[in-house]
C-alpha cells in the first residue's frame, strides 16, 4: 500500500525548527524527504498558509501537491476583503501541482455559507478539485468553534452537491456530529472508511465522489519535521 501524508504544513519560523529539534528532527524539506523514505511515504499534500502568490507555492513536485489556503493571516481574521479572490484562487487551481483549496473558517470567523466563499466552491467543482475545511478544535483560543463545527460543513455540502468537500480532522472532538454528517450522504462507500489518528483525518464529503486518505497524527515523528 502506498502511503500519502495527506495533511501537512510547512513553516519557516525559527520556532518550527526548535519544535522539530525537541523531538529529534529538523524543520526542512530535505529532512522530511529522508523521513518519508524511511517510513515508505510516497507523497505529501501541503495545506497552504499566508499567501496567494503563486511563487510562494512552488514545492518539489516529486514530493508534494498543495491546497491553496485562505487562512487568518491572509484574511486578517475575516476583516480583509480581497476583491479578486476568485481569480487568484483559480490561478492556483489551474496548476497541476495544486490539488484543492483549504479553508480555515474558525480562524477567519467567517461562516462557510458566506457569499465570499460561493465562487470558490463553484471553481472547485469546475476544476474537479476538493475544498478541504478545518473542522473541530483550533490551535488557539481566539478562534470561534461555531464556524468549524461539522454541522457548518453539512450546510454547504448539502447546498453544493457538485463540489467535493473534505472534513479535516473528522471534526474532532465533535465526533458524533461529524459521523452524522458523513452518514447522511448516501454515496459514502462502506469499503472506504475514514482513517482517524489523533484527530488528524481527511473525510471527503460529496454528492458525487468520495475518497479517503490516511494522514499524520500530531505525535507522529514526520509531523514535527517541517509539518504541523
Amino acid at each position: 500500500m502506498k502511503i500519502i501524508d495527506a495533511h501537512l504544513h510547512l513553516f519557516s519560523e525559527d520556532s518550527a525548527e526548535e519544535m522539530a529539534r525537541q523531538v529529534g528532527h529538523h524543520n526542512s524539506v530535505d529532512h522530511l524527504r529522508e523521513v518519508y523514505g524511511e517510513l515508505h511515504i510516497v507523497h505529501g499534500v501541503v495545506m497552504g498558509n499566508h499567501s496567494l502568490e503563486l511563487r510562494r507555492h512552488d514545492y518539489p513536485t516529486d514530493l508534494f501537491h498543495y491546497c491553496v489556503g485562505l487562512d487568518s493571516s491572509l484574511l486578517e481574521d475575516g476583516s480583509r476583503v480581497i476583491p479578486d479572490l476568485p481569480d487568484r484562487v483559480e490561478a492556483h487551481l489551474r496548476r497541476e501541482s495544486c490539488c484543492g483549496v483549504k479553508l480555515y473558517p474558525g480562524y477567519n470567523k467567517i461562516a462557510l455559507s458566506d457569499p465570499m466563499y460561493q465562487p470558490i466552491y463553484r471553481l472547485a467543482a469546475r476544476y474537479g478539485k476538493p475544498v478541504a475545511v478545518h473542522m473541530g478544535l483550533t490551535a488557539f483560543s481566539r478562534a470561534h468553534l461555531k464556524y468549524c463545527h461539522p454541522l457548518a460543513l453539512d450546510e454547504v455540502a448539502a447546498d453544493h452537491p457538485d463540489t467535493q468537500f473534505v472534513m479535516c480532522h473528522f471534526g474532532n472532538p465533535f465526533l458524533e456530529s461529524a459521523a452524522a454528517v458523513v452518514e447522511k450522504i448516501p454515496t459514502w462507500p462502506p469499503t472506504c472508511p475514514a482513517f482517524w489518528r489523533g484527530g488528524w483525518t481527511w473525510t471527503p464529503i460529496s454528492g458525487n465522489r468520495r475518497a479517503t486518505c490516511p494522514c499524520c497524527a500530531p505525535g507522529w515523528p514526520p509531523s514535527s519535521a517541517g509539518t504541523r
